[in-house]
């Protein structure tokens, strides 16, 4: 069965003398209800389908993510409406246009991730170098892609290595090394005063070469080779065995102060709030999804009615107008201070004696999360 479904030739087989124009509002509430259930969340699936007339039947087009709910939309329309003539033009990502090389890898120190396949579309996360994505299909230069925590968006080409199935797991399972410095350089040689291969940020992946007690020779997803000083990265096995612990990770929030906010970051070059959580927890051992509102799903509720002694460091603070609509998140780390991203990344307190007492997040305060 082809991913590109156009399926008119089969329903022709099956009109009853029906007449008149559809009830189209009645099918395209159909196609909503199976959209919420299987793709609820367009950051993580796609779901662009519309039902257009066609004489007295109708025309299903778009394109989806969900094989399972494009096979449910299917049986829905052909129980509910069984005698309306149907055509299906709805193509299954990812495009077969892309033959065998539907997988990729970041190459590039930070891939910029957008809205669209245009550089002025606005940039909704960042893919750090070695991480592996999905490719969906292409598009004036442009992947459209998933990354490794589910989010969608547009890279450019040039920012990927475009594999199969059997390359990436390779890459996946060869001996990588996880960078664990907020950012540095890729040498040409084991020396600093050497020239630069590329740049490298906190939790990029490289695959280990060799290795020696002052340098690690890696190799990069598009097989550049360079060095890197070795108490600079961490094998995959010591990053795995990380375990959260609250000093640890209030230590590593500490050491982005500083960093400019910038919409979309997820990387030391500049975050987002909740790019800034994500990046923290998941070198401390924790994975957590990409956004505020996402995030605010994870973990355990600490109780905070009347104060905020339940807390420890390394909490994560859900902050919004109303408890229904998280826009903001920091990372708790004692003595009523915490730290976040918000024009950079600073510390403020919620003691209104302190001279950096934030008073809008203060109120504002909806949830704390303990997440390991």
């Amino acid at each position: 069965m082809t991913k590109r479904l156009f399926l008119g030739f089969l329903v022709l087989i099956f009109f009853i003398g029906c007449t008149g124009v559809p009830d189209t509002q009645k099918i395209e509430k159909v196609v909503e209800e199976v959209g919420q259930e299987y793709a609820p969340d367009s950051r993580l699936e796609v779901w662009d389908i519309t039902i257009g007339t066609n004489g007295p039947g109708i025309t299903v087009n778009g394109e989806t993510t969900s094989l399972q709910g494009f096979e449910a939309l299917r049986t829905s329309l052909e129980n509910e409406f069984p005698d309306l003539q149907k055509q299906y033009d709805v193509l299954l990502l990812p495009d077969t246009s892309l033959g065998e090389k539907s997988k990729g890898i970041i190459r590039v120190t930070v891939a910029h991730v957008r809205s669209g396949p245009k550089n002025s579309a606005m940039m909704v996360t960042q893919g750090l170098m070695g991480a592996p994505v999905s490719l969906l299909k292409e598009d004036r230069g442009y992947y459209y892609v998933k990354m490794e925590d589910g989010y969608l968006g547009w890279v450019r080409k040039y920012s990927v290595t475009a594999n199969d199935v059997k390359s990436q797991a390779n890459w996946l399972e060869s001996p990588l090394a996880v960078y664990n410095q907020k950012q540095g350089m890729i040498y040409e040689q084991p020396d600093r005063s050497s020239y630069p291969v590329s740049g490298i940020v906190l939790g990029s992946r490289v695959k280990i070469k060799d290795s020696s007690p002052r340098w690690v020779r890696v190799e990069l997803p598009d097989d550049r080779a360079g060095f890197i000083p070795r108490n600079e990265l961490y094998t995959m096995n010591e990053f795995q065995e990380v375990q959260p612990q609250p000093e640890k990770i209030a230590n590593l929030a500490r050491q982005m102060l500083g960093v400019t906010y910038l919409w979309g970051g997820t990387s030391t070059h500049g975050f987002d709030c909740s790019g800034f959580t994500q990046t923290v927890m998941k070198m401390n051992g924790v994975e957590l999804p990409r956004d505020a509102n996402m995030q605010v799903n994870e973990g355990t509720e600490i109780d905070t009615t009347g104060n905020l002694a339940r807390l420890q460091p390394g909490d994560l603070l859900f902050f919004g107008k109303n408890p229904d609509r998280i826009t903001h998140v920091g990372l708790y780390l004692g003595d009523l201070e915490f730290i976040h991203s918000s024009g950079m990344v600073k510390i403020n307190s919620f003691d209104s004696a302190e001279p950096n007492y934030n008073e809008f997040r203060h109120k504002t305060l909806r949830y704390v999360k303990r997440m390991f």
